[in-house]
């Protein structure tokens, strides 16, 4: 499982972007799809008044290019449209993460 938030709290209101997996094992140099389906990974942004989640009609992806077991490294990149509830588009390009775990 994973959760990785990354908030910009200085932002009013503060503006988040998450990725989270369920059953899901992360391999390195591996891209995946985000889908709102078990097993797979999904993503959404929250804009602090709207939360933006990446649909399966839209475009999205997830590259991990390092799993790092014995260190507990993940490093990636990610990109995708997300739609809010009034069909309102935005576009997260670009995106990259370093964590331990």
């Amino acid at each position: 499982y994973l959760n990785s938030p990354a908030v910009d709290y200085q932002a009013n209101p503060s503006q988040s972007v998450s990725i989270v997996t369920d059953s899901l094992l992360l391999l390195e140099g591996v891209s995946y799809q985000f889908k709102i389906i078990k097993g797979n990974a999904k993503t959404f942004y929250d804009s602090g008044l709207d939360l933006f989640p990446k649909l399966d009609a839209e475009i999205g992806s997830l590259f991990v290019s390092k799993h790092d077991q014995a260190q507990k490294i993940l490093s990636g990149t990610f990109y995708f449209i997300g739609t809010n509830g009034n069909g309102i588009k935005i576009n997260i390009t670009d995106g990259r993460f370093d964590i331990r775990y």
